[in-house]
């Protein structure tokens, strides 16, 4: 290679490193990631080594005594560029630890720590050790010996102890010294709680555990002042003893005689240490992990009802506890799911019950009339007269707004067809108790022409109680099962309050506030077997009195005091959540069967020869055409239920009544539509007219009448329209000057 390529690859590499300078330059005030500069560096160096191998070739070509000029102006510009990659490294590696220090500076603003709080002392004597030893610590470093800030950490009868003298510190601690730390204040609180402490029963692992922590917390806190000695008396051990149950006093005396310790004070600490284990072995034995008992109790029990030869001891398996727990996770998803419903519908009710809040009639949001007076409210049917009470805020007792029923000065019953309940008449339509979740007909219907003859039967016997007989129905139609509130505290039981969602026929759910009761049964063999119920307030229609002497006969083994049917209210309601109990088919004739679980017989479906003890009449409303009309069939005679009957019959007697009188047989009216004595209106009409009466006065002088008004409500109150009414007047005025028909004695005034 000769002189000019080697000058001219020297030129080249030179022109390369001097290019990576100039990028790391600019890439310097752009503030890249250090890697990146690293990296530029990195190339800064290897284009400098090959600048430095291109240089030795060139200088191997000169003359050292001819060149020499040359050769010191070529190692004097090596050692300028050498130069410049130092610079450069030092300026990466400034750049390194400028962002280390600003990112340490980021962590530390980015985490900061709660300041400590100040110790607090309220006057109890066993605190005030440990209060002065923490104070001295922390708060004289950082306050001196300021009075402000020692003020500030008192409170109740330990600021009261240091009033008049908070201006001065050395003061302040003086009085507290006296009052509270002094030793023998000390050790008089801790030996008066020990004395307060009672005998720990056998078995009460709960109260051992604190009685441990009452004993250590006493030695501590004397252990604070060095009075630990006060406790290693012979009398303190014998009174701690004293209040052992009998296993751990045992284990005690058994140590004590293996010990060959006698001093009081090392009795007291292998007393302590004894103690200690004692609380350590407990906590272990009650921990969560270990408790096994516990765990399978929890969970509902339909029927626990079993036979003699099983054993009461079987653990439940796996699969049970999986069981359980489905359902309880499913129950609370459904509680919490009919509590997000009840949220959303009370915040969209919200602003319609601000709106509506003191008005007289919350109704139609209004002051007109009076919720009592309102004819919208009371055509409503039952259950939306509660829904919108309840949608309103309104009381059950007076129907005002602002509070509940519990809470109502008026506690007056119903009194509507003899109810003694608490709540409004014009409520008393919706609280007739619901007929349970199935439909039970106790009366016969008026069927086509081709139906048999005779009663059907639903399940209904007699099962014993808590020593009380109760009419039960079994009801394979309904998913849980039912009691009376009555009969709930007839038998004793206690429930627990629930909300139950009730589905009924035509798919209408009602949400009512009720119980939950665990009800004994005890069946032919004596044996018990609990289920869950819900309570309410009647199950379903009473059970009314049917003849089965006459089928009897048509089944094998039974008598008639075997399937003796009970009358009356029912009891209680078995459904499907108990599917064990229910009674299954032994015998069938017909339509007719046989029924027996554990608890007896009874009998389901229908047959000719059963009759009812009683008459039942069916209401029938038949239609009825003048002159000679075409004959109707019996199937298609129009029945209507009683309502409707009996609103026709007042109707009927009103029109055939007329020009007579009436005097009422009740001896007392409350609706307002009965004629009082011997008098032609009714005593809604006779208030109208005192009120009437009331307004008349007559002038003897003038011989003339002045009546008033007849106000209900005081006109004073009522809303001012005369602006409402006068542009009205306007409006009327101009329509008719516009179509030219206003009258002559209108437009003369």
């Amino acid at each position: 290679m000769d002189e000019v390529t080697a000058k001219r690859k020297r030129s080249a590499a030179k022109g390369r490193f001097h290019r990576i300078c100039r990028r790391f330059n600019e890439s310097l005030h752009e503030a890249p990631p250090i890697p990146v500069l690293r990296e530029i560096v990195k190339d800064l160096e290897m284009s400098y080594n090959e600048l430095d191998a291109r240089t030795t070739d060139f200088l191997e070509l000169l003359d050292d005594e001819i060149d020499s000029d040359r050769i010191k102006e070529l190692q004097s510009d090596m050692d300028s560029i050498y130069k410049e990659l130092c610079d450069i490294k030092s300026m990466l590696s400034k750049k390194t630890e400028e962002k280390q220090v600003e990112t340490k500076k980021l962590v530390t603003q980015t985490m900061k720590v709660k300041k400590l709080d100040t110790p607090e002392f309220s006057g109890k004597i066993r605190d005030y050790p440990s209060f002065k030893r923490d104070y001295e610590r922390h708060m004289v470093p950082s306050y001196g010996e300021d009075p402000f800030a020692l003020k500030k950490c008192l409170s109740g009868v330990a600021l009261s102890c240091v009033k008049g003298v908070d201006d001065d510190f050395r003061e302040m601690f003086r009085r507290l010294d006296i009052k509270y730390g002094r030793p023998e204040k000390l050790s008089d609180a801790v030996l008066c709680e020990l004395k307060t402490l009672k005998t720990v029963k056998e078995g009460d692992h709960r109260g051992l555990v604190s009685l441990i922590e009452v004993v250590e917390n006493c030695w501590l806190d004397l252990k604070k002042t060095g009075l630990e000695g006060e406790m290693g008396t012979s009398t303190m051990i014998s009174q701690i003893e004293r209040l052992l149950p009998g296993v751990q006093k045992r284990e005690w005396a058994l140590k004590k005689q293996r010990s060959s310790v006698n001093s009081p004070g090392s009795t007291f600490k292998t007393f302590l240490n004894f103690l200690l284990e004692e609380k350590q072995a407990i906590e272990y034995i009650n921990d969560d992990m270990r408790e096994t008992e516990n765990r399978y109790q929890q969970g509902k029990v339909h029927s626990s009802s079993a036979d003699e030869t099983q054993s009461g001891d079987t653990q439940p398996t796996m699969q049970d506890q999986l069981d359980r727990q489905g359902q309880m996770l499913e129950q609370v998803v459904q509680g919490l799911a009919q509590v997000a419903q009840v949220l959303a519908d009370s915040k969209g009710r919200d602003h319609q019950r601000k709106a509506n809040i003191q008005k007289a009639c919350w109704f139609h949001g209004t002051d007109n009339h009076t919720i009592e007076m309102c004819t919208g409210f009371g055509q409503l049917q039952p259950k939306e007269k509660l829904d919108c009470t309840r949608r309103n805020g309104g009381c059950f007792g007076c129907l005002r707004q602002g509070h509940i029923s519990s809470r109502c000065l008026n506690h007056n019953t119903c009194g509507v067809e003899g109810c003694t309940q608490s709540h409004h008449p014009l409520l008393h339509q919706s609280f007739i108790p619901v007929s349970g979740m199935s439909c039970h007909n106790a009366a016969n219907s008026v069927n086509k022409g081709n139906a048999s003859k005779g009663n059907t039967l639903l399940m209904v016997s007699r099962v014993t109680s808590n020593n009380a007989l109760m009419t039960v129905l079994w009801d394979p139609g309904a998913n849980m099962s039912l009691i009376t509130h009555a009969s709930a505290r007839r038998l004793g039981l206690s429930g627990k309050k629930i909300t139950l969602s009730i589905t009924k026929v035509g798919n209408v759910t009602d949400v009512i506030p009720s119980k939950e009761y665990t009800v004994p049964l005890v069946d032919t063999k004596g044996r018990v077997c609990t289920i869950q119920a819900y309570g309410m307030d009647e199950v379903t229609a009473d059970v009314g009195d049917v003849d089965v002497s006459n089928v009897v006969p048509l089944f094998h083994d039974i008598n008639i005091d075997d399937v003796k049917r009970p009358t009356g209210k029912v009891d209680l309601l078995i459904g499907t959540d108990c599917c064990s109990l229910l009674p299954e088919k032994i015998q069938e004739v017909g339509s007719l069967q046989l029924m027996r679980n554990q608890f007896g017989y009874c009998l389901r479906g229908k047959h000719d020869l059963l009759s009812s003890a009683g008459k039942i009449c069916n209401l029938v409303y038949i239609l009825f055409a003048s002159g000679c009309g075409s004959y109707q069939n019996r199937d298609e005679l129009l029945l209507k239920n009683d309502q409707c009957v009996s609103k026709d019959l007042v109707q009927f007697f009103d029109i055939e009544s007329l020009g007579t009188q009436c005097t009422p047989k009740c001896g007392g009216c409350k609706c307002g539509k009965c004629p009082p004595g011997g008098k032609d209106y009714t005593i809604q009409e006779e208030r109208e007219m005192n009120l009437i009466q009331r307004g008349l006065n007559y002038n003897s002088e003038e011989k003339r009448w002045t009546a008033s008004y007849p106000w209900i409500r005081d006109p004073g109150v009522l809303p001012n329209n005369f602006v409402a009414a006068k542009a009205r007047m306007v409006s009327t005025e101009r329509r008719l000057l516009r179509i030219q028909t206003m009258p002559s004695y209108i437009t003369t005034r």
